[in-house]
C-alpha cells in the first residue's frame, strides 16, 4: 500500500515551517509523514530530507508545495526529482504539477530542468534586490537592519487567551478568522510576550 508523505523546508531558522505544513495538512499528508528542514537552500545536508528517504518506497508519493521546497540550485533539484525517480518514488509539486516515475521522456526533462533553473534564478534574483535595496537603505542614517517590530493588538491577545482554553477551530470561528490567522496571531503574540521578558 503506497503512502504520501510531504516535505517542508525554509531557508533560516527564524522563518515558519506552518503554512507549509498547513498545505500538506489539506492535501492529506498525515502529520507523522511530514519531514522539515530549516537550512538554507544551498545546503544539501538535511537531516529531514534524509529521514525522508530512508522511508520512502516503490510507490509512495512525496508532496511538497513548490519546487523550490526541495533545493534553490538547480542541480540539486534535478538530482533529487531523479533520486525519488529512480526509486519508483512519485513527486507531487503543488504549485508545478505530478512528476512520476514513468515521466522520463525528453521533453519532460527539459521541462523539470528549466522549472528548476527559473527557481535557481529566482532565488539569485531575490538576494540580488535584496542587497541593493540594502545598500540604498544604509544611506539613511536611521535606517536599522532587521524587521521592524510589531506590535499585536489587544484583539490579538484576547484572540491567544481564548485559544488557551479552546481548540484553533473554535477560535477562529469566534474571532471570524481563518484557522491559519489564528496561527499567525498566536505566533506573533508569543514573540512579543517573549520580548518583553528578554527586554
Amino acid at each position: 500500500m503506497s503512502t504520501t508523505f510531504g516535505y517542508a523546508r525554509v531557508s533560516t531558522l527564524g522563518q515558519s515551517l506552518e503554512e507549509q505544513r498547513e498545505d500538506l495538512l489539506r492535501y492529506a499528508v498525515k502529520p507523522e509523514n511530514i519531514y522539515t528542514d530549516k537550512f538554507t537552500g544551498r545546503s544539501m545536508d538535511r537531516p529531514g530530507l534524509e529521514k525522508l528517504k530512508g522511508v520512502v518506497k516503490k510507490g509512495d508519493v512525496v508532496a511538497v508545495t513548490k519546487l523550490d521546497r526541495l533545493g534553490r540550485r538547480t542541480k540539486d533539484v534535478l538530482d533529487l526529482i531523479d533520486w525519488f525517480r529512480e526509486r519508483g518514488v512519485t513527486l507531487d509539486i503543488q504549485n508545478v504539477g505530478r512528476l512520476k516515475p514513468t515521466d522520463n521522456d525528453p521533453t519532460t526533462r527539459l521541462l523539470w530542468t528549466m522549472l528548476a533553473a527559473f527557481a535557481d534564478m529566482e532565488r539569485d534574483l531575490i538576494v540580488q534586490r535584496t542587497q541593493e535595496g540594502k545598500a540604498i537603505a544604509r544611506k539613511d542614517p536611521n535606517w536599522r537592519e532587521g524587521r521592524p517590530r510589531i506590535t499585536t493588538s489587544g484583539k490579538d491577545h484576547k484572540i491567544v487567551d481564548y485559544a488557551a482554553s479552546h481548540s484553533v477551530k473554535e477560535t477562529a470561528e469566534m474571532a471570524g478568522v481563518s484557522e491559519r490567522t489564528v496561527y499567525r496571531i498566536m505566533r506573533r503574540v508569543k514573540e512579543e510576550r517573549e520580548a518583553r521578558k528578554e527586554g
